[in-house]
């Protein structure tokens, strides 16, 4: 549908007036992408103190500076927002949300669902599905206090497009985590056959690709290069899937990009899609989704190679690491790796590694 966008109405969303009856007065409120303030100026005149940005004050590339502030809210607003970012920018919209309300802190937001159509606009808009925002707000450590999913919410200049609603209260503070329990997370999580014997793990290929894949996408969107290793590598190359009988998930990543996973971690990058942090050991970091877990191995430079662990346990050589490196197709993805892929599993795996033994 088309319709005239130079209109512009200083009127208070149906949404706005809706989330009134959530407030009360002499709270703080939060507008995120504010627009013309319509809505801003609606609370304001119901006796709530309003801070508010608009889209100019998001860096797309570094996702900071909007949310960079000092005080904390009762309410954070966020009307027709979500739709018209990335992924990526919804994920760190919803994460500071989460990080500037007070517990019992209310977020209240309404976006396009995936169950009407996108506008005609030259605009970037994108269609919001309502169980994956639900659990992203679940994860994020909220209570769902108010849902709904409808048409005729927000009808204006001739357009009444599907809508999500969602109110949702801050419980505490996102759930990251336990890195000091491995040992306790594996023993839970890992014993799932018997083989000679022996209690040991086998891999959950659709656990392990959401996984996977959910951490590509977060490094991805946040410039941190990596590349798969070990056996993951082996059943990527050799097998186009995972070994059946491999125990996790490797990537390794070079030393100067700790911090930044760390960061990313702590923030709750990974929480939002339900990924625990279960291990820190410095050169090594693991998360945790639904009994699978996926290690970061840090690799320092060194003269002839690259080295992790505190005995340089875990080597490649500098040649394998040199740009460009190889690409190789998994799981529907494009991932990097090492840049000799033969050469690098005959050095691991021995002359053998083209035959599965367990």
């Amino acid at each position: 549908m088309n319709f005239d966008r130079t209109k512009v109405t200083m009127q208070p969303s149906s949404f706005s007036e809706f989330c009134l009856g959530y407030t009360t007065i002499g709270e703080s409120l939060l507008d995120v992408c504010c627009g013309n303030k319509r809505d801003s100026n609606f609370f304001k005149s119901n006796n709530l103190e309003v801070s508010s940005f608009d889209f100019e004050d998001i860096n797309l590339e570094h996702k900071k500076n909007a949310f960079s502030l000092d005080s904390w809210f009762d309410n954070v607003y966020c009307r027709f927002v979500l739709h018209a970012v990335r992924e990526d920018l919804e994920d760190y919209i919803l994460i500071s949300s989460s990080k500037l309300l007070g517990i019992n802190g209310l977020l209240f937001i309404e976006a396009r669902s995936d169950k009407g159509e996108l506008p005609d606009t030259d605009h970037y808009r994108r269609l919001i599905n309502k169980n994956e925002l639900r659990q992203k707000l679940v994860n994020l450590n909220f209570t769902i206090l108010y849902e709904e999913e409808s048409a005729g919410l927000s009808v204006y200049d001739g357009e009444d497009p599907v809508l999500i609603r969602f109110v949702a209260m801050k419980n505490n503070l996102i759930k990251i985590g336990d890195t000091k329990n491995f040992n306790a997370w594996y023993a839970e999580n890992s014993f799932n056959e018997v083989v000679d014997g022996f209690h040991t793990k086998t891999i959950n290929p659709a656990v392990a690709k959401y996984l996977l894949l959910k951490t590509k996408y977060i490094l991805d969107s946040n410039d941190i290069p990596f590349l798969l290793v070990f056996g993951t590598l082996l059943g990527a190359y050799r097998d186009q899937q995972f070994i059946t009988w491999d125990r996790d998930i490797d990537i390794a990543l070079v030393e100067e990009y700790r911090e930044e996973v760390r960061r990313l971690i702590k923030e709750g990058w990974f929480a939002v899609y339900g990924i625990s942090w279960i291990r820190d050991v410095g050169y090594l970091y693991s998360v945790g989704y639904e009994g699978e877990y996926l290690d970061f191995y840090f690799f320092e430079e060194q003269r002839q190679a690259y080295v992790c662990g505190g005995a340089g346990e875990y080597i490649i050589k500098k040649e394998q690491i040199r740009e460009p490196n190889s690409k190789i197709i998994f799981l529907g993805e494009e991932f990097n790796t090492v840049h000799s892929i033969e050469e690098y599993l005959t050095g691991q795996y021995g002359e053998t590694w083209k035959i599965p033994i367990r």
